[in-house]
This record gives C-alpha cells, sequence and structure tokens, in this order.
C-alpha cells in the first residue's frame, strides 16, 4: 500500500489571519485556494468543495483520479484586501473554460492554453488575469478558501478549468512541468487567442 506524505489524520486546518502592530503596514499576502461553492470533480460526481473529506478520489489532469489527502481552510476573515476572491466568467480563458462562473483566491494558479486553443499549456496566477475582460476581483472577503492536497503537486478540475492543488511538504510547482506565464506575455496570449477565433 502506498504511503501518504501526510501524517495520518490530517484534515481541515485554519490558516488564522496575523495581526501586525498599529505601524507596520500589512505587507502582501500571497494567498491561495478555491471559495467555498467551488464544484470539483471526483469519481463521485461533481462535489462541492467544502464537502470533500480525506479518502475522496478526485480527478487530476495528469494521474487520474487520485485520493484526497487533506484540506487547507483559510478563513473569510483572512480573505479581503490584497486576498479578495477573483471572479473568472463562464468562458474566459477558452470555449467553455470554466463551464460556470469560477471564484479563486488571488495566488491560486489556473492552467491556461493547451491544444484545444492552440498554445501550450502554462499556470497562471488568478490575479494576474485581472488586466483581461470578464475577469475582476469581487469586493468583500467572500466565504474563506480551501486548498487540497495530495501525495503529489496535482491539477484538479474545478468548475470546468484546471487548477493546482497545495503542493506536498518538499515539493515545488515546477513537479508540474509546466511554465509559469509573465505578465508580459499575458495580454499577447489571450489577445492573440481571440483575433484567432474570429
Amino acid at each position: 500500500m502506498e504511503r501518504s506524505a501526510f501524517p495520518a489524520g490530517l484534515d481541515i486546518l485554519s490558516a488564522e489571519p496575523v495581526s501586525p502592530p498599529d505601524h507596520v503596514p500589512a505587507p502582501p499576502i500571497a494567498v491561495g485556494g478555491l471559495l467555498i461553492g467551488t464544484r470539483i470533480k471526483t469519481l463521485r460526481g461533481h462535489v462541492r468543495i467544502e464537502g470533500l473529506r480525506p479518502g475522496d478520489r478526485v480527478l487530476t489532469r495528469d494521474n487520474g483520479y487520485q485520493v484526497l489527502r487533506g484540506c487547507l481552510r483559510i478563513r473569510p476573515e483572512t480573505a479581503q484586501g490584497y486576498a479578495a476572491p477573483v471572479r473568472l466568467r463562464k468562458g474566459t480563458l477558452g470555449r467553455g473554460t470554466p463551464d460556470r462562473a469560477l471564484r479563486a483566491a488571488p495566488a491560486q494558479r489556473l492552467l491556461i492554453g493547451g491544444p484545444a486553443q492552440d498554445q501550450p499549456e502554462l499556470l497562471v496566477e488568478a490575479s494576474r488575469l485581472c488586466t483581461l475582460p470578464s475577469i475582476a476581483r469581487l469586493p468583500g472577503p467572500g466565504a474563506g478558501f480551501i486548498q487540497l492536497l495530495f501525495d503529489r503537486h496535482e491539477l484538479v478540475m474545478a468548475d470546468g478549468a484546471w487548477s493546482e492543488s497545495l503542493p506536498p511538504p518538499g515539493s515545488a510547482s515546477s513537479d508540474l512541468a509546466r511554465s509559469v506565464i509573465r505578465d508580459r506575455d499575458l495580454r499577447t496570449l489571450f489577445l492573440g487567442t481571440q483575433r484567432g477565433a474570429g
């Protein structure tokens, strides 16, 4: 039986907000995760992310259905200011991708491009997409974010778009073997895709 990289009993954790002294400005915090209510593709169908439990088999881009080892819950009071959710309208990332409005944390990386769009597959943080049409920050703290943990760094199907999981201890984003797009290339890629679609 394959051993998990995570300690036994890991389930729902809370990332508590840290308040700096009044005279120290709060730095931007890189917050990843998907908003509560996001549908994740599993072996038992589409399940709201807050309804997932360790042991569920979740569809991944590269390794089929993988066992979910745990979840990291980020409280709503953390998800404000720099961490306010990013909303991507249906079809923003290509035909039917996502397949409904997707709400993600600003540092949550999403997969864009691919053979269907005649583009290389690239990972991009949701916040970097806010300069594009139909993508914007939402006001207010939202309902909190959840990150998913597996034995490996994975891409999961979230509301019809591929989104990265939380890298396990000792791994890195490079484990997904995809480039992370630079800001200056982003508009060129999307504008070129839109022209080609016309």
